[in-house]
Formats: C-alpha cells, structure tokens, sequence
C-alpha cells in the first residue's frame, strides 16, 4: 500500500538531516513535514512545493487523509487561529495539534471536502455562492419598478422630464382618450388617485383668515402671474372658474392642444366658496380647473388621539373626514408656442405647491379632455401608490426588510394540509372522505355535514374527486352565509382546525394537529420568500427575458392586480424568476444584459462604473460555476438538498470568486460525480486557483490514478514523480483517453 506525495526533487537523508537547522534559504518555497506520525502515519518526512497543485493518491487505508487534512491542514489553521486573540479564539473550531515533529512554510489553509454541514432552510445555492449578494445590490441600483395596480412603469420624474414627456405626447397627441384619461366636467369627484396626501394644506384656513399656500412664503416667489396664469381675471375678482376657461380664440390646430397645467390642493370640506377665494388670493392663484370631495383617513395629531383612533380601529371603527381638493391652476398655454422657461416654471410651482404631484389637463379644440398625471418620488399618479426607495435588504430574503411577513423569508409555512385531511379522493362524504371526523371524538362534525350539506345541495354518495371545485370549496370553507353559529350553518374544515389551534394547550389536541399539518407554500408570497413590494421590480429587456424563460412560466407576484397578459408584456424579470432560472441560462441571459445596462465611453458615471463591476462578478461566478459542471443547479435549491461532490464545486468557485492568494487549498477527490471527460473543467478551476499564486494539495482516491503498491507500504511515501513534458506547464497536454487525462496528473506536481 502506498502514499504518492509528489515533491519537486527527492532529497537525501543527510540534506533533510542537514534542514533541521530551519535555514531560510532552504525552506523557502516549501512546506517541510518532518516526523508525521498522526494515525497510520509512519515517521513521514516529505517536502511540498508552494505556488503547485500537487495530488496524494494511494488505496484506503494508506494515510492519504492522515497526511493532508489530520496533520498538514490542521496544522495550517491552528497556526492561523493562534494569531487571533483570547477572546477571539473560544468562538473559533480548533483542531489539535497533530503528531508531527515540526511543519515549516505552511500557509494560512481552507479545506474543501465532501462534507455538506448545512442544515438551515435559509441557505441557497445562491447564498453559498454568494450570487444573491450581488443580485441584491443590482436591483437595488438597476432594476425598473412597476405599479401593482396598473402594470404600468414608475420612476422618478422632475421638471425636465415632465417638460420633455409633455413635448413627445404633444407631438403624438390626437383627440380623444388614448393618451390619458377623460377629465371631469366639473362639481365633484371622489377619486382618491387624484388626492394630494400630507402637503401641508389639510387643515385649511382659520375662520376669517387667509393663510398662504405651503406656509408663509413671499407671495412673490410663489405666484405666476407673469406666466399668465391669472391673466383675464381682475385681482380682486371673487369667482371661481371650475373647468370652463375661455379657450383662446383661433384655433391652433388639434395636434398642439391647450395644456392646463394644475396642482392638488386639500381643504376642510366645509371650507366655503368665499373662503376658497380668499384663500387663493392670499396664495396668489385665482383659478380652479376642478373641485371634488374626498375621504381620508384622519391622522392622530398626538398619543392620546392616536390611542383613542387605536382603541376604535380595535372595535371596527376607521376614522376618517371629508376632504375637499381642488386643482388649482398654476398655467395655461400652448407647448407649441410657450416659452421653455414659462413651462419649466408652471411645472417647478406645481410640483412645489402639490406636494410632489402634478397634473395637466388637455383641452383640445375637438374630442373629450384629458387629464395627464406626474409626480415626484417613486409614486404612480395613477394608482397613488407611493412605493419605498430600493435599498438591497429589500431583496434579501434573510433580511426583515425584504422577507414575507407571512413565512417570514422561508417560503413555506405549516398549515394544514388537505392531501392527509382528505388521503383517499375516491371516498364520498358519507363514506368518510373527511379522515379526521371519522373518530368517535368528532362524529359530531361528520353529522353536522351530512345535515348542512343535504340542506345546502351538496352530493353526498359522489366520490371526492368528482365534485366540483364550488363543492368542494364550501366543504373546506364552509356555508357562504356563515354567521357563527355552529349549529345553523356548516363551518368548513378550516374553521374546524381553527377550533382546534385555540385549543392547542390540550396535549391531545397538539398531538391531533400534528397529524394532518405540513410544511405547505407561502400563501402570501407563493414561495418567492419576498414581499410583494421587492417582486414588483424587475430587470432586462422583453427580448432578453423570452430568450431564456417562456412567457407562460413567468412568476406572477401575489398581491398585484395584474392579469396574465400585462404580466406576458412586461420587460425583463423579477428576482423570483432569476431564482428559478438554471445556472446556465442565467448565465446566458446576464451576458445579453450587461450589453444593455451598462452605458460605454463617456457615457459612463459613477452609478454606471459600479454596475459594470457587479456584472463582471456576477458574470465571473456563473462562469466557474458553469464550468464545473453545476449549471444545472437553481439559485433557490436549498444547500441540505445537494450532494458532497456538488456542495465542494460550489465551494471550489466560491474560492476561485474571492481571489484568495498565498493559501493552502486542500481538496478532498474533486472528481467525485464527475463524468471522466468532465475532470478538464475541474483540472481548469484547479490550475486558475494555483496561477493566482495559491497551494493546492488534493487527495484522490480513483485507483486509476496512481500504481499499485504492496500492502507493507501503508503509511510511507511510495513515489513521487513531476511531468517530464516542462517544469510549470500551463495546461496538461491533450491525452488520448479520458483514462490517459487523469493519468496526466495523478502522481504529479504541477
């Protein structure tokens, strides 16, 4: 029996005798072991060259593991850890000091075996690789947000992309409603899209007092007068003009429309018409295209409010007021023919004087009006649905802030699950479909259904799988006109087992439960582990998409509104589908996406500069994985769920990832699971590790890989060799038989 450990020259005894001096100029380049004894291990003496991959073959039993791990890696990461302090060491895992006489030159050491310790849920290939990392922080800087109501894209708008998105629908615009919506015709309207929110004017006046618009600002800077916006009306002119201007006589033509360029104002709803004008005299407006009442949600104004508007919610009750908003105009023109700076203004003060939110009313000279709808901040104007600024914890699923409140980032929660309530579907309701009313205990229950359901029209004798969904959804959620009262109306399995968790504490109702609840998914977020909120942004191009995942398969996130269609429409992807997506298409669509995302030549900012770098990583690491070959894998697989082999190649490219350099990298037979004329991409991922100036030292156990030898040589070095073909080759010549390329570098010190 033998141990091959490749040295770069046999030395003879009296040089070794002679070393144990530790002169630094012969022990540069190595790590000596003299006198390992640990285990089997017969007074080894051996000398390994650094900066080399160099491979420990030899049957079992002949101390190949005793060499590598019991005594040359445990001694490297005892040495490491001991450069830590007191404290520090007693959170660390230290190994014992081997049997060994002394070790000289050994490096910091990482070992990469077979082992797979993982045992949480929360742990992904996408974490071990740390691929999620990554994507977080590119939806975070890159991805585009969608409303959930209307599918439609929301982003961050300013004056002068309001001033050039008016310019492009001008230039498109034809009567009628596809550009936007009809606009009211005047008196009220409760459209709560159309609502300013806090702006700071819900309160409105004080009785017999004018307050100014936004606080109490100079009049001056506020009004735009000379803008024409208070042009026809005498200054102290007491009417308000409600959606029934003038129009300017002679007609521009259709295709350039008059544009009333509006903010939302909130007042109490008893403000009267009098207050109103005096109101906006004082703020220096004296126009209203509309006016329409509201209801709001009444905000506590302290503790005490806030305690006693608590104490309500708990009874039912949900405070609220009547509001009345008015949109007061801030200018009107014509794009065509207005100056760019008189535009730009009416825009800067709407915006300033609406809390952010802006809307522009189209009159054309035919056809209905329209209303189109901007704002500040990722808000929709269309749904009012304000949405958070994109922070990367909002797409970790270990993270609090980007977690399913519900499964709480798992993806799957225990609940009850219908395939042990009902096992058999064959079964009719009186033939004991429902398993758990079928004891004595509850007999009770099973009679309570056969009553109802006769009552209720439901088939008794019909095998479970032949009723219809409606049947069988009022047998698990009970009567319709449930009112709680067990006695008239059928309850439904599920207020049955909900019965049953309020009274838990009972051990036999535990025990109970536990026989027919399982780990099902997460009804709330469908197993995306991810609010609705992190799910809604997305990243690509349609075609990018339809390369790699078909339509029907994309990921509809719980919560929207959206159909199956306006999904299909969408551009790109969300987090759950890159999740879902093999290793190698994700790799396939991330190539085509860096082409898009990332501008080139002067165009390149700091924001754009850091993208580049995340698609360089993101790319790096799909690449070594991929050529591994693990592309088959999903982000989301759990790491309990994957192999030894598979779980030490994810680490194998987590290594090559990190750019570790002057390590010890000790692997335990790489090429377990492999296909022999797959070892070329792990014989590659080794050398990439050993060029980047690291150690590698691997233990492999194919018997085709290293001569037979007696059994007597157990625990001696039997022999060692180097490739005859050059001293450091950069790749290993091309052999003729998957047999011949793992003879290639089996007994060898690259």
């Amino acid at each position: 029996m033998s141990d091959e450990t490749p040295v770069p020259s046999p030395l003879p005894p009296d040089a070794d005798d002679a070393s144990t001096d530790g002169a630094a100029e012969h022990s540069a380049g190595l790590i000596r072991i003299r006198g390992a004894r640990q285990h089997n291990l017969k007074n080894l003496d051996l000398d390994i060259r650094t900066g080399e991959l160099t491979v420990v073959t030899g049957p079992s039993g002949s101390g190949k593991s005793s060499l590598v791990f019991d005594t040359l890696f445990a001694e490297g990461q005892r040495r490491y850890v001991e450069t830590f302090s007191a404290y520090a060491r007693q959170f660390l895992d230290r190994m014992d000091k081997p049997a060994v006489d002394r070790v000289d030159g050994v490096p910091p050491a990482i070992a990469i075996d077979q082992t797979n310790p993982v045992r949480s849920s929360r742990s992904t290939v996408g974490t071990m690789t740390e691929l999620n990392d990554h994507l977080k922080l590119l939806f975070a800087r890159g991805a585009s947000l969608f409303d959930r109501e209307t599918a439609q894209p929301v982003r961050h708008d300013s004056p002068e992309s309001i001033y050039t998105e008016l310019k492009r629908r001008v230039a498109g615009f034809t009567a009628g409603p596809p550009q936007g919506e009809s606009a009211p015709s005047g008196g009220s309207e409760s459209r709560a899209a159309e609502s300013v929110g806090a702006t700071g004017s819900t309160a409105g006046p004080p009785q017999g007092e004018s307050a100014p618009l936004g606080g109490s600002e100079p009049r001056a800077a506020e009004s735009v007068g000379a803008t024409g916006s208070t042009a026809g009306t005498p200054q102290g002119e007491s009417a308000l003009l409600r959606g029934s201007e003038p129009r300017a006589a002679g007609s521009v033509g259709a295709r350039d429309p008059r544009l009333v360029v509006t903010f939302p104002v909130e007042l109490p709803a008893s403000t009267t018409p009098e207050e109103v004008v005096q109101w906006l005299s004082a703020s220096g407006y004296t126009r209203v295209q509309a006016e329409r009442t509201v209801q709001r949600a009444a905000p506590a104004p302290d503790a005490k409010a806030a305690k006693a508007t608590k104490a309500k919610a708990t009874k039912g009750a949900t405070a609220s007021e009547m509001v009345k908003v008015l949109d007061v105009v801030a200018d009107r023109f014509r794009i065509g023919t207005a100056e760019p700076a008189r535009v730009m203004e009416a825009i800067e003060a709407g915006l300033k004087r609406g809390g952010g939110k802006l809307m522009v009313y189209v009159l054309p000279e035919e056809g209905a009006e329209q209303i189109w709808r901007f704002s500040t901040g990722l808000h929709c104007p269309d749904s009012d649905i304000r949405y958070s600024e994109p922070a990367p914890s909002m797409f970790s699923f270990n993270s609090a802030v980007g977690a399913c409140e519900a499964c709480r980032g798992f993806g799957r929660v225990i609940g009850v699950d219908y395939g042990l309530v009902i096992p058999n579907d064959k079964l009719t309701l009186r033939g004991g479909a429902i398993k758990v009313f079928q004891t004595p205990a509850w007999k009770e229950a099973q009679d309570d259904l056969m009553r109802h359901a006769e009552a209720a029209g439901i088939p008794r004798d019909t095998p479970w799988n032949k009723l219809t969904p409606e049947q069988q959804h009022w047998v698990k959620t009970g009567s319709p006109n449930w009112n709680g009262k067990w006695n008239q109306h059928w309850f439904g399995v599920d207020r049955f087992f909900e019965y049953l968790e309020s009274k838990a504490y009972k051990m036999h109702i535990r025990v109970l439960l536990s026989k027919y609840r399982s780990y099902t998914e997460c009804p709330s977020c469908g197993g995306a582990r991810l609010k609705t909120d992190s799910l809604l942004w997305r990243i690509g191009t349609k075609e990018q998409a339809d390369a790699v995942l078909p339509i029907e398969k994309r990921y509809l996130p719980k919560g929207v509104t959206w159909s199956r269609t306006q999904l299909e429409a969408l551009p790109g992807l969300c987090l759950h589908d890159l999740m879902l997506l093999p290793l190698d298409r994700l790799r396939t669509f991330f190539g085509s996406l860096a082409h898009t995302l990332v501008p080139t030549g002067g165009e390149a900012t700091g924001q754009a500069q850091a993208l580049k770098l995340l698609f360089e990583e993101i790319n790096t690491r799909l690449r070594y994985l991929c050529d591994v070959g693990i592309g088959y894998l999903t982000l989301d697989r759990q790491s309990r769920t994957l192999s030894g082999g598979e779980v030490q190649r994810i680490n194998l490219t987590t290594a090559l990832g990190t750019s570790l350099v002057n390590t010890l990298f000790v692997l335990d037979e790489p090429s377990i699971g492999l296909h022999p004329r797959d070892m070329a991409r792990i014989n590659s991922a080794m050398l990439r590790l050993r060029d980047a100036g690291n150690t590698l030292v691997v233990v492999e156990h194919d018997p085709a890989t290293w001569a037979p030898a007696p059994a007597s040589a157990a625990g001696r070095s039997c022999s060692t060799a180097r490739p005859k073909t050059c001293d450091r080759p950069t790749r290993s010549p091309a052999p003729t038989s998957a047999r011949a390329s793992r003879s290639a570098w089996a007994s060898s010190a690259w």
